[in-house]
C-alpha cells in the first residue's frame, strides 16, 4: 500500500488522539511509542507538537514570515532536544533554552542546505517575505530569481540564523547572566 499524504496525515491524527487520551494506540508504531513514553516518564506535549508539525508538513509547501518558519521549528525540531534533555536528566530552563535555539538553528540549516531539491518540489522554506523583495525592493519570484538568486538568499538566511543563535547565546552565557545580576 502506497503512503499518500492523506494517508500519512490521517494516521498522524489518528496517533495524535490517542496520546491525548493516554491510550494505547492500536497502530503498532505509536504503541511502541507510548510504551517508551511511559517508560522514559517523558512529557507528552513534545510529541503532540511532534505530531502536530508532521501533519502540518504534509500539506504546507510555503512560510511567510521568518516568524512562522521558526514556529514550525519549535514543533519540528525543539521537542526532539527537550526529549534528548529529559532522556538524559539535563532538562531545566537554562538548558531548555539553548536546546531550542540549537534545534531551530539545525532545522533552519537543514531547509537551506536542500533549497534546490526543495524548490523543485514546490516546497519554498525561504520565508515569502524575503522572496517578495531583493535589496533594490524589485519582486522575485521562482521563475526570475535563479540559482544566483537562491544562493544570495541562502546567505541572507543562514546570517540572519547565525545572528539570532549568537544573540541567544550571549544572553544565556555565564557572563551575561553575571553581568544582569550585578
Amino acid at each position: 500500500m502506497t503512503s499518500t499524504p492523506r494517508r500519512i496525515a490521517s494516521r498522524i491524527a489518528d496517533g495524535r488522539l490517542h496520546f491525548a487520551d493516554g491510550e494505547i494506540p492500536a497502530d503498532p508504531m505509536f504503541a511502541r511509542l507510548a510504551r517508551t513514553v511511559a517508560d522514559h516518564r517523558l512529557p507528552l506535549q513534545p510529541m503532540r507538537d511532534l505530531l502536530s508539525a508532521f501533519s502540518q508538513d504534509v500539506g504546507t509547501t510555503r512560510y511567510t514570515t521568518y516568524q512562522e518558519l521558526c514556529g514550525y521549528c519549535a514543533r519540528s525540531a525543539n521537542p526532539v532536544g527537550l526529549l534528548m534533555l529529559k532522556l538524559y536528566g539535563e532538562d531545566g530552563a537554562r538548558n531548555e533554552r539553548d536546546s531550542d535555539a540549537i534545534c531551530t538553528a539545525l532545522q533552519l540549516i537543514n531547509f537551506w542546505q536542500d533549497v534546490a531539491v526543495d524548490w523543485r518540489k514546490a516546497r519554498i522554506y525561504i520565508p515569502l517575505e524575503d522572496l517578495a523583495r531583493d535589496r533594490n525592493g524589485k519582486h522575485l519570484d521562482r521563475a526570475s530569481l535563479g540559482l544566483a538568486g537562491v544562493q544570495g538568499f541562502v546567505q541572507f538566511q543562514l546570517a540572519s540564523c547565525d545572528g539570532s543563535f549568537h544573540r541567544r547565546a550571549r544572553r544565556a552565557s555565564p557572563a551575561a547572566r553575571g553581568a544582569r545580576q550585578r
